[in-house]
């Protein structure tokens, strides 16, 4: 275990809105754990912060963009592994096919286990991403965007019939861009898929939710703060519902109690050092299967 000092930058204002914010709670933890690092928080803590006006919730401190990129290109293998078996969201995407092939953009396709299922039933698949996996290279047929979604992309310009983004929205450091970014990606009329925590599903002390202790992870959203981003980028909200996270629906029976083994285990110092010292990362990353705190939603493109 590598440990690292980070600078951060403090957050002011919401990231979505840029109203005032309250605070709701501090962080548990005295440390990050991502990959091999383990990585200090500010001497101050880091307190989840409420939007006053949006509802958004978001760290009061991040780290600086050029540590995070660091970080997250040293870590991120060992973090995020391929998953096998049909994806968790994958009969609550189809439907918005409209049993016509469409045209499929996944933003943070990673190895493209999502596009490779969604291909059969469309048009041509695209992927975004920070790099290129080989694996979902082979997988797309129309375009391989490689960029920040924060960032100045360069691409088709075509837009998209369907956008998927999971497991994203929580990462943003530049909000403002990153939706400029993606409403620019779908086409009008299109639709917009998109899972991520839902911060108002929090079961006990938000403090020591386990999807707002994870380094990666700088805002968290919630029916308010979504229906906001719909009336400011020019979406309309179609379909919002509650889920486990996507990674633990479907679990087995064994996987099941497995994961609810390690959950209660990580309760203990010993367990949680344990863990991380023969190399199986921070035990505090699982949470109970049956923990209800994401939600997945679709949001439609306006038309002009």
């Amino acid at each position: 275990m590598k440990h690292i000092q980070l600078h951060y930058e403090s957050i002011e204002t919401c990231p979505l809105c840029g109203a005032a914010g309250v605070d709701r709670a501090k962080l548990s933890r005295q440390s990050y754990y991502f990959g091999p690092y383990s990585i200090s928080l500010p001497d101050s803590g880091v307190f989840l912060r409420e939007c006053t006006s949006c509802s958004l919730l978001y760290k009061n401190a991040v780290p600086n963009r050029m540590d995070l990129a660091k970080i997250m290109s040293g870590g991120a293998t060992d973090v995020w592994r391929p998953k096998s078996g049909p994806h968790p969201a994958l009969d609550w995407i189809l439907p918005y096919l409209d049993a016509r092939p469409k045209c499929i953009l996944d933003i943070g396709a990673s190895n493209g286990d999502l596009l490779a299922q969604l291909k059969p039933y469309a048009s041509c698949v695209s992927a975004l991403d920070v790099v290129a996996y080989p694996q979902c290279q082979s997988i797309v047929s129309k375009e391989y965007i490689i960029g920040e979604i924060e960032g100045d992309l360069a691409w088709s310009g075509e837009k998209y019939e369907i956008v998927t983004a999971f497991d994203i929205f929580e990462h943003f450091l530049d909000t403002h861009s990153a939706l400029n970014n993606i409403g620019a990606l779908v086409a009008e009329g299109g639709k917009l898929i998109v899972e991520t925590g839902d911060w108002n599903s929090c079961e006990g002390e938000l403090g020591e939710w386990y999807y707002a202790n994870l380094f990666e992870h700088q805002i968290f959203w919630n029916r308010q703060s979504i229906d906001f981003l719909c009336g400011k980028y020019g979406f309309k909200l179609v379909d919002y519902r509650n889920c486990s996270h996507k990674g633990r629906r479907g679990l087995g029976f064994i996987k099941r109690s497995a994961m609810e083994l390690v959950v209660n285990l990580a309760k203990f110092a010993w367990f949680q050092q344990a863990m991380l010292a023969v190399g199986k990362g921070d035990p505090l990353r699982f949470a109970s299967p049956a923990l209800v705190d994401h939600a997945f939603f679709v949001l439609e493109k306006s038309r002009a």
